[in-house]
């Protein structure tokens, strides 16, 4: 019975990484027809054309010889609900494009333009992994659409996780698991699950953290400054003016967690607006000191009991939300996002882009029913 009900739970989470990709903006249907579940993406292709974004790659200029300084420079939380799976996925993933170089110097003479540290196009991967009871060791763990070419993980170099912080990696092999695995992707389970296992080679995971897995060695400066500010009230005008623009009134709402874009403060916010009739709309909403929020929509049918994920008694948590990390990309700031709920957990990535922040199709789930 329980291999059939993990079973299930990874099958949805294949099927929800579909669904948000085909949710963002104001027309994202992520759940109205299912719940919420843990997500991945095979495929990651880059996006057409770029767009206005926010935190993306931006040039920094070294000083002249007569200036006095250079000009500067330019993210875990309780479990509350199971995540439900969606039913119609609509496959849509993208990846930011490579960085770009620094724009030219205006006086070539005494100037040279450095571009700021960025994730670059092929350092996105499809991969979460999570840590083991140590912080030394993180694991990937196979989902149901099969193995892992071995091959492929080799250029797994950095870990990203918490407020930001990343590790140096490096792939190490695959456990085979043995008889006393429990189905449970936690890190008391670690040594007896089946998984390709990447240690840790500078510092110490967070044990059972999950993290998000790039190709490559990762500058630090790429990533942003992220704070969990989840004790702060949200902005009442600014509510009022989310409410003018949804068209809907706000329910509840409350501060997920801050980010440091060159010293200036972005808070992301969750709101649930009120249900009309069967319709219910909560969003995780990034707020720029001086240009619109951005929202991520997710759309859903009132349930007394489990509206966006099993038993969540038709509310959303903040405590459930958690923002993971933040970072620069040649075309914008991507977030990294996990959704805690009592059986499990889903990590995904947003960005932050075209005036929305359009999920990208990449993301994991994490099965951890007691």
């Amino acid at each position: 019975m329980k291999a059939i009900r993990k079973a299930a739970f990874c099958a949805a989470a294949i099927m929800l990484a579909a669904s948000l990709s085909a949710c963002s903006g104001g027309d994202d249907k992520a759940g109205s027809s299912g719940k919420s579940t843990g997500m991945d993406a095979a495929a990651i292709t880059p996006s057409s054309s770029p767009d206005h974004s926010i935190g993306g790659q931006e040039p920094t200029e070294s000083p002249s010889p007569s200036a006095s300084a250079p000009k500067p420079a330019e993210t875990p939380s309780p479990s509350a609900s199971t995540p439900k799976s969606a039913e119609s996925p609509s496959p849509s993933a993208s990846a930011p494009k490579p960085a770009a170089s620094g724009k030219p110097s205006a006086s070539p003479s005494t100037n040279t333009a450095t571009a700021a540290p960025a994730l670059g196009e092929k350092s996105l991967t499809a991969y979460f992994g999570f840590a083991d009871e140590t912080g030394t060791k993180l694991m990937i763990v196979p989902d149901i659409r099969g193995e892992i070419d071995p091959d492929a993980l080799s250029s797994i170099k950095t870990a990203a996780g918490a407020g930001g912080k990343t590790l140096p990696v490096a792939y190490a092999g695959v456990q085979q698991g043995d008889a006393k695995d429990n189905g449970r992707q936690t890190a008391s389970n670690f040594v007896h699950m089946k998984g390709y296992v990447f240690q840790v080679e500078q510092g110490t995971a967070q044990p059972n953290a999950t993290y998000y897995m790039l190709r490559g060695e990762q500058a630090p400066e790429a990533f942003f400054p992220v704070e969990d500010r989840k004790a702060a009230k949200p902005d009442a005008s600014l509510l009022k003016a989310v409410a003018q623009e949804k068209k809907r009134k706000v329910d509840q709402a409350w501060t997920i967690g801050r980010i440091y874009v060159n010293g200036k403060p972005l808070d992301l916010l969750l709101i649930q607006f009120a249900r009309e009739q069967k319709s219910m709309l909560a969003s995780l909403v990034l707020v720029p000191e001086e240009s619109k929020p951005l929202y991520k929509d997710f759309p859903a049918d009132y349930d007394e009991n489990s509206t966006w994920t099993v038993d969540d008694g038709g509310t959303m948590n903040p405590d459930s939300f958690s923002l993971r990390f933040a970072a620069r990309t040649g075309e914008g700031m991507i977030l990294g996002m996990e959704w805690n709920a009592a059986e499990g957990s889903n990590s995904f990535l947003l960005q932050a882009d075209s005036g929305k922040l359009a999920d990208l199709g990449i993301g994991g789930g994490r099965y951890m029913s007691p």
